[in-house]
């Protein structure tokens, strides 16, 4: 009866560690089965809160990749600045709405590109004086800080001075409020907040620039099998025509 028993407690325990999601296991995720994503929390149309909710293309785009895969995706909707460090904090297990730059590559690694951001300049709808990036120098342009167009202006036009914001809206503001002579923000972003939260009282000027590639993110070193396995998942979606459903939805 000892023996039957001492079986039965064996048999007991390797049904409980095949229990774990081994999947899961391999991915090297916070929760069984569910990717949690941190993402900023005020960047539409790509990813920003509405009603409480978090919403928008990008984030529909790795919502259907990670199902693809098999698993559930969890928004974590947050100040960018606390966004970027959500993974090395391992409070994330990703980080969408992030725009793969040189000196991100040294901190995480990408996956494959989803989309892009793209740069543009946006000032007051009266003003005449700014057209484009070349009437920058000397004068002061509001970004959000820790964005992607800044490297690009640094580089670019060392005469700016940088009026750091927490958010793109907030740097268009700086606009209205004489903080600042023009923004820049991703196009998209710009356009959004003209129509839906800035009653048309900015406008865009000049080119688009410094377009750049956008892809999700986890801290650099870790997540190889994972990272694998979702540039798997968007090719999916891309031909099974789900993606082009998404980008629809979204921008037409």
């Amino acid at each position: 009866m000892k023996k039957l028993g001492l079986i039965s407690f064996i048999f007991m325990m390797v049904a409980l560690v095949l229990s774990v999601p081994i999947y899961a296991t391999e991915l090297d995720l916070l929760k069984p089965n569910t990717v949690v994503i941190a993402h900023d929390n005020s960047f539409p149309p790509y990813g920003w809160v509405e009603h409480g909710k978090p919403v928008g293309f990008e984030l529909d785009v790795v919502k259907a990749i990670i199902e693809k895969m098999g698993l559930k995706a969890e928004f974590q909707p947050d100040d960018w600045a606390k966004v970027l460090i959500s993974v090395k904090l391992r409070k994330a297990d990703a980080i969408a709405t992030i725009g793969i730059t040189e000196e991100r590559k040294k901190s995480y690694d990408f996956s494959e590109s989803y989309t892009d951001f793209a740069s543009a300049l946006f000032v007051k709808t009266e003003d005449p004086g700014i057209q484009g990036l070349k009437d920058l120098d000397g004068k002061v342009v509001a970004v959000q800080k820790d964005s992607f167009p800044i490297p690009y202006l640094r580089q670019n036009h060392p005469t700016v001075q940088l009026y750091m914001t927490d958010s793109p809206l907030s740097a268009m503001e700086a606009v209205l409020s004489d903080k600042a002579t023009a923004a820049v923000v991703d196009k998209q972003v710009g356009l959004y907040n003209i129509k839906q939260r800035l009653s048309g009282k900015l406008k865009n000027v000049g080119e688009e620039f410094n377009k750049t590639p956008v892809a999700l993110a986890v801290l650099k070193g870790t997540k190889a099998e994972f990272l694998k396995k979702f540039n798997q998942a968007l090719s999916e979606i891309k031909a099974d025509g789900t993606y082009d459903r998404i980008y629809t939805q979204w921008f037409k």
